[in-house]
Parts: structure tokens; C-alpha cells; sequence
């Protein structure tokens, strides 16, 4: 299956409308599902309880007036989001994939209201009659969208971001109590959540799970062999793609109490068709530590039944460093249970397969974000896939396109190298920086996506176990062995001062700020120009100075192949890029001794790319 990839500045998105997904799935514990699907985004969940949820304003009913006098501003936005929606709509009733949702989530949640404005529209979508299904699935997916970019910005610590999302979380809720939407569009939406790993309490999912179970009162719930048939039904019509699979039940099932999860990913685990039981491996990563231990066990069950092929038994080898301590237990369980069965396990480290790949790296954005892709040339067969890493949080998401003209994936990347920096990657770049992304989502409880596995396989890559890479470590790899001359004071005053001019030579510097709340009230606080940069620098980018170095090291890593050959992509300055390019074995050490003037004790106040970073914040915050 082809995936897309968005040209958004270092992150890959896939919008999930494949015309691929089952209808029956959701049925197998009980629950009916929505018809929409989204791609993947990211931010810190909401956690309010039911009670402090319901407190978040009620959605209208269908036909009944608000009773606001809006701005002009907002009725503007309105009628934008009221054509966009039209427009996603047409799209997918003409059966054509909207591939501009992750871009219409970010340039939407930017309008006055506008989440609260898409919340209104679906319910009363949803109570009209007739209904008209292709908008639902369209409101569905552009708020979903809107649930991504929310995260990302919550990340961020975007002001406001988390308000947004709490409210449409509290309508949920309200419809669920009131019966405002459909049991189809209020499980649909909540999907919109798990995708967009934005949690939902346990009180609040309970009573989504049983509005949507309402309608369904007396009707026999599906027993393990009823759920096993519309498992290999599913199967059957996502091509017997594990991955496929498990990326289409994984947002159904999110929504699910942990007992349900956990009896629907068992029959999996013990299902005749091998797609399903490679597709239960995904939820070893599950975020929830109970659902993950009690799927190791019963794939070790599996195991001692000899329903785990060498296949999967090799995914869980490479898979079982990147689970925390409990789940590698019993998932070394299963790996001994194999082995006692006599079947035959390749070795950890995978031979490279005969195939031509070809990395390219992006920069890191402000917020973290940053990719890398791989363009495979197997036989005369060519696929990009992209991989997520966000700095601080892990690896987020895979994307993949097979079967691709080579031409396409250059011009592909030619597009993408028209909002970020593109640079050459090596294998072994890849590597530490997968590792260094398991190790940080270990650390922080946000585990890896399932699909880094078909990553992998399909970029050659050996098994990588999580290896955290600190800066300074990072910025002493890169500087070893270097003639004294090109790291000594002298050149790192020589790069600070050439640093002045990044801004205009790569694109990385125009998302570097701080868009958080504290930066915003500062900004606001305080008049003048000279004082706002200089209060900006010194009270907020210098106690996060260690931050900014990380990413400027990682950015130096990166730069350490040159840059990525592209064909006739733009330059962002003609002259300056051209230099830049023909001196690329010399700007990646200047990358890395800014970031180790960051790292280090040299005073903010001499490192200019700082002063850019505060002045960038200051304009962004002015201009809100």
C-alpha cells in the first residue's frame, strides 16, 4: 500500500484514508467505528477526569442557533473551515485521498474557533437526515488533523493548545452523555484521539464505550471464534499486511478498557492466519504497560503451541530491547519457548539485502521534528519510506511509498528540500539516531511505532537496540581528530561569527523559537525592542541553552555527509547555498563548535545564532 508523505518541514505525515479498512473489526469487541481515519501527531495528553471534562461547553443541537454575535474575524474563519470541509468532502466522494489534511490541521487550529466550529458541524452532520457519510468521514479527518497539530503544539508548550483540546474532550463527553452524536461518530472521534496519542481517561473512555455499545443492547457479544473469522476478513482485505493490519485496529482497539484489549490482541496472537498473529506483535509496544505484559504472555503461550514462526520470532528478538524491563521478561519467554521448539532463529545482526539505499536526513525544527528517508532501489522496484524522530519525546512514526518512479522520489524530495535542509546521511547516522530515539522514548514511556520494523527491514538496517547519544558526546565524536587549528578558540570564534549568516543559508533557523506560554508573557510584558531581545536571551534561551545545543549537534551530525544532492531544488539564497554547498566538509564542524559554544560556558550574549533564536521568539509572540 502506498502512503504519502507531507511536505510539511521535517515531518513526515500519512493520512490514513486508505480504501482498505475493514468494517467489520470494531464489531469484534463490541463497538462500532467511524468511517474516517488520520495520520499521526503528537503532544501531551489531556488528563482531566470525567467530572472537570463536563464543565467544557455543550455542543449545539442540530438546527438550534448558538445565540453568539461573532466577530467578523471569526465568522471569516467559518466560512474557511466551512469550505475546506466541502472541499475534503468532494475529495473523498470522489474517491480521491485529501492528501492535504496534516497541512489543513496546522493552518486550521490558527483560526478563531475553529475546532469548536468543526465540533458544531459534525453533530449536526450527524443528526441530519439523510446523513451525509463522505462529510462525516471528512469532519472526522480534518479534526483529527487538528488533534495532531494540537499535540505537537502542546509539545511546544504552545499556549492554548492544551485549552483547545480539553474543550473538544469535554464535548465528547457531553455527546456521549446526551446521545448529540451518532454511537458511529462519537467512537469515530475518539479514534481521532488515540491517533493523535492524546490519551483518553478511563472514565471518560468508559462512558464513550458505552454510548456506543447502547444501540447494541441484546445483542450476543462475539465469542474468540467469531472474532478470529472477522480477524482473517480484515486480513484478507488489507493484503495480509501486518503492519497494514495492526495500524487499522490499533486506533479501534486504543479505545477499548485494557480487559477488552487485551481478549481481542489474544485471539489474534492464537489466529490461524500468520498476517494477524505478526500484526498482534504491535501491541507489545502498547502504551499502556498492562496490555503490553499480558500480550508478551500470551504470544510466550503461542510460543509453547508452536504458533510463532521463525518470522516472528525474529521481530521479537529485535523488538524485545526496545520493551520496558516486565514485557522484555515475557517476551523473552516466548523467544526461549521457540528455541525449545527447535525453530531455527536468524541471527540478531540482519545481512544487508541486495538492494541500493540511499539516506537523507532533514534539519531539526524548533518544536524537535526531524526525518529521515530512505530511497530503496531493489531490483528495478523503487520505495521511500520516512521515518519520524522527535528530539525529547522518540521515534513517532514510519511513513512508506512503494512502487515509485525514481524520478518521483527525487521530485519528492526536491519539495521537501524547499522547507527544510536536506542532508546526506550515512547508515551508521541512521542507526545512532534510532537508537538515541529508543532510548528517549524508554526514558520517557512513549514507545516506538510498530512499522520501525518494516524500517529497518526494508532499509537494510541491522537490529538497534536503544543507546542514548548526549551532546557533548555527540559534539566530541564529531570534533575528534581534527587538526588542532580547526577546533581550537580561534575557530570557534571564526564559526560563531560565520553563524550570523545561517539564517540566510539554511532554513532550520526560521522555526527556532520559543513558543511557549512564559515566553509569550514576557514578550508582551515589556516594551522596546532592545529590551525584549535582550530579556528574552537572557531569561529564557540561555537556561534552555543545553537544548538548543542538542539540536544543533544532532544538525551537525547530520551535515557531516553534505548535503543531499537534489536535483535543482531551490536555494534558499542562491549565492550563500552555493558556498555553503561547495564548503560542505568545513560547515559541519562549524555546526558543531556553535553547539558546543551552547553546550559549554561561553556567554549567551556572544553566540549570535542565541540572539537569533530570541529575536525570532520575540517576533512570533508580538505578532499573536
Amino acid at each position: 500500500m502506498a502512503r504519502t508523505v507531507s511536505k510539511s518541514a521535517g515531518k513526515p505525515a500519512s493520512p490514513k484514508t486508505s480504501s482498505k479498512t475493514s468494517s467489520k473489526t470494531a464489531a469484534d469487541t463490541g463497538s462500532k467505528t467511524g468511517k474516517a481515519k488520520t495520520g499521526k501527531a503528537k503532544a501531551d495528553a489531556p488528563t482531566k477526569t470525567k467530572a472537570s471534562a463536563t464543565k467544557a461547553v455543550a455542543p449545539k443541537k442540530a438546527g438550534q442557533s448558538s445565540g453568539k454575535r461573532f466577530p467578523a474575524g471569526v465568522i471569516i474563519a467559518r466560512q474557511a473551515v466551512s469550505a475546506v470541509v466541502d472541499q475534503v468532502a468532494a475529495d473523498i466522494r470522489a474517491g480521491e485521498t485529501p492528501h492535504t489534511i496534516p497541512d489543513l490541521g496546522l493552518r486550521l487550529i490558527s483560526l478563531p474557533h475553529s475546532v469548536e466550529f468543526l465540533f458544531e458541524l459534525l453533530v449536526t452532520e450527524g443528526q441530519a437526515t439523510p446523513r451525509d457519510d463522505d462529510r462525516c468521514s471528512a469532519l472526522l479527518l480534518i479534526l483529527g488533523a487538528a488533534l495532531g497539530q494540537l499535540r505537537m503544539a502542546m509539545e511546544s508548550q504552545v499556549g492554548g493548545a492544551a485549552e483547545i483540546a480539553m474543550a473538544l474532550l469535554g464535548n465528547l463527553l457531553t455527546a456521549a452523555e446526551e446521545g448529540d452524536l451518532p454511537p458511529d461518530l462519537i467512537f469515530g472521534l475518539a479514534q481521532q484521539f488515540t491517533a493523535a496519542r492524546l490519551p483518553i481517561p478511563d472514565e471518560v473512555r468508559d462512558l464513550i464505550v458505552s454510548a456506543t455499545r447502547e444501540p447494541m443492547e441484546g445483542q450476543p457479544i462475539p465469542g474468540p471464534d467469531e472474532m478470529a473469522t472477522r480477524f482473517a476478513e480484515a486480513a484478507e482485505s488489507l493484503d495480509h499486511d501486518p503492519f497494514l493490519i495492526h495500524e487499522q485496529l490499533a486506533e479501534q482497539f486504543a479505545i477499548l478498557p485494557n480487559e477488552a484489549r487485551i481478549v481481542a490482541v489474544g485471539v489474534m496472537a492464537e489466529a490461524t492466519v500468520p498476517a494477524i498473529r505478526e500484526a498482534a506483535l504491535g501491541w507489545l509496544l502498547d502504551p499502556n504497560p498492562d496490555v503490553a505484559r499480558a500480550v508478551a504472555e500470551r504470544l510466550a503461550a503461542a510460543a509453547e503451541r508452536g504458533l510463532v514462526s521463525a518470522e516472528t520470532a525474529q521481530r521479537l528478538i529485535w523488538m524485545r530491547p526496545w520493551l520496558p524491563g516486565p514485557v522484555e521478561a515475557a517476551v523473552g519467554s516466548a523467544i526461549a519457548a521457540c528455541r525449545a521448539r527447535g525453530i531455527v532463529l536468524p541471527p540478531v545482526e540482519a545481512a544487508a539485502p541486495a538492494r541500493s539505499v540511499r539516506f537523507v536526513a532533514s534539519g531539526i525544527d524548533g518544536s524537535g521534528a526531524q526525518s529521515v528517508f530512505a530511497m530503496i532501489d531493489e531490483m528495478g522496484r523503487h520505495s521511500l519510506v520516512a521515518l519520524l524522530m522527535k528530539h525529547g519525546h522518540g521515534l513517532r512514526e514510519t511513513v512508506l511509498q512503494e512502487d515509485i518512479a525514481p524520478a518521483e522520489s527525487d521530485l519528492f524530495l526536491q519539495a521537501m528540500a524547499q522547507g527544510m535542509d536536506c542532508f546526506a546521511a550515512s547508515p551508521g547516522f541512521v542507526q545512532e539516531l534510532i537508537a538515541h530515539g529508543l532510548a528517549t522514548g524508554l526514558a520517557s514511556g512513549e514507545p516506538p511505532p510498530f512499522e520501525l520494523l518494516r524500517f529497518l527491514d526494508l532499509s537494510g538496517l541491522p537490529a538497534v537496540a536503544p543507546a542514548r547519544l548526549a551532546p557533548a558526546a555527540i559534539v566530541a565524536q564529531l570534533l575528534e581528530g581534527l587538526p588542532e587549528e580547526r577546533r581550537s578558540q580561534a575557530a570557534t570564534a571564526a564559526a560563531l561569527a560565520a553563524s550570523k549568516t545561517w539564517p540566510k543559508t539554511y532554513r532550520f533557523p526560521d522555526g527556532w523559537f520559543e513558543a511557549d506560554e512564559a515566553s509569550a508573557e514576557l514578550v508582551q510584558s515589556l516594551s522596546g525592542a532592545k529590551v525584549r531581545d535582550a530579556a528574552v536571551l537572557e531569561q529564557i534561551i540561555a537556561p534552555r541553552r543545553a537544548q538548543w545545543g542538542e539540536k544543533l549537534a544532532w544538525i551537525a551530525k547530520a551535515a557531516q555527509g553534505g548535503r543531499a544532492a537534489l536535483g535543482r531544488a531551490p536555494a534558499r539564497n542562491g549565492r550563500k547555498a552555493a558556498a555553503a554547498a561547495s564548503s560542505a566538509d568545513e560547515t559541519w564542524i562549524d555546526l558543531a563548535l556553535v553547539a558546543r559554544a551552547f553546550l559549554d560556558e561561553t556567554p549567551i550574549a556572544e553566540i549570535p545564532l542565541a540572539a537569533w533564536i530570541a529575536q525570532r521568539t520575540v517576533v512570533v509572540h508580538r505578532g499573536r
